[in-house]
Order: structure tokens, then sequence, then C-alpha cells
């Protein structure tokens, strides 16, 4: 447990960057990615609780899943409205956030230190299945389906770059997710005896 709270520290301290540079469209963008993904992740812990026969866990993490649910409905509400409104701005500032891509608040956790704990944390959920490179791939298709990403008109050209480039931006992470290895044994550095 000392550990645990070691690691908790060391992320409190080195806080979260999620590359949204003030912008609040891209803050939309990156909310609702990022509840989503979040959601995906406690629905799959839960999968796994049922598994192993802990219901207390998988209600657990049903629940969060849930609110996490709400939460991405509400900022992808707010984004389509941007959309609606700009759609060339709503369409660059998508752009510009999957070129960045998409990280969890807790990708700043080994700043500063020689520990390797969020890769180790990436490589266990993606080899359990919690949150895996397809669920990465899924939830591009899924925003860039709800926004109506292909369907938008009228345009500029920096807008329709952006339309093209989101456009096709799911298939290529779903082939990248197929050619992926799987990761070796990893562990995190609590759980090293």
């Amino acid at each position: 447990m000392r550990a645990v709270e070691q690691s908790i520290q060391q992320l409190i301290h080195n806080g979260i960057d999620l590359q949204t540079d003030a912008n609040p469209y891209y803050g939309l963008i990156y909310t609702s990615f990022q509840e989503r993904a979040t959601k995906i992740s406690h629905v799959n812990t839960g999968k796994l609780a049922t598994k192993a026969g802990d219901t207390i866990l998988t209600k657990i993490c049903n629940t969060i899943a849930g609110e996490e649910a709400l939460h991405e409905r509400a900022y992808k509400f707010f984004m389509s409205k941007i959309i609606e409104i700009d759609p060339n701005g709503g369409l660059s500032a998508f752009m510009t956030m999957m070129k960045k891509k998409i990280v969890m608040p807790a990708s700043l956790i080994d700043y500063g230190t020689t520990n390797n704990q969020y890769h180790s944390y990436a490589s266990i959920t993606q080899k359990i299945g919690v949150y895996t490179s397809i669920d990465y791939a899924s939830i591009i298709d899924h925003l860039v389906k709800f926004w109506h990403i292909d369907k938008i008109q009228e345009l500029n050209d920096q807008g329709k770059r952006a339309q093209d480039y989101l456009s096709g931006l799911a298939e290529r992470y779903y082939r990248l997710a197929e050619r992926l290895q799987e990761p070796e044994e990893v562990q995190l550095v609590w759980l090293k005896h």
C-alpha cells in the first residue's frame, strides 16, 4: 500500500497535461473522448470482476461507467452545438486533438522518475482487455459518426482538410491496432517484490 500511495502522490505532484492549450474546443473534444474511454475501461473492468465472482466490484464499476456515460453525453452534446455553429473551427479542433493523440490524465505519473509505470499500466490494460488500441479506434469512429463529420457541408479549405483527415482516421487506427503485438509480461512498480 505504501508503494501505491507513493504512485498516487507522484501523480498529484506531476499534475496532468491534457494538451488542450486552454482552448475550449480542444477541451470538449478531449472530454468527449476521455469520458467514453473511462466508461469503456470501467465496463471492461466490471466484466473481469464478474468473471472473478466479485459482485461488489462489478456493481461499483458499472455505477462509475454509468456516471461516465452521462458526462460523455453532455460533452458530446456541447461539441455538437459547436460544430453546428462553427463547423470549420470544430473540425479543425477535432483534427488537432487527434494529431496530438488523446492521452489519459495519468500519463505524467513517471515524469521526473526512472519508473515506467504508465507504460506498464497501459500494457497491462491492453493485455487483459480493460482498454485497448481497438477501443481507442472505436472511440474515434464513434465520435466521427456521432458528429456526422463526413456529412458537414459548406466548409472552408481548412475545414475540408480536417473532414478528410477525420473521415479516414478510425480505419487507420483499426489497421494499426491489428498489427500491434501483445505486450510482454509486465508488472507495475508497486506489484514487484
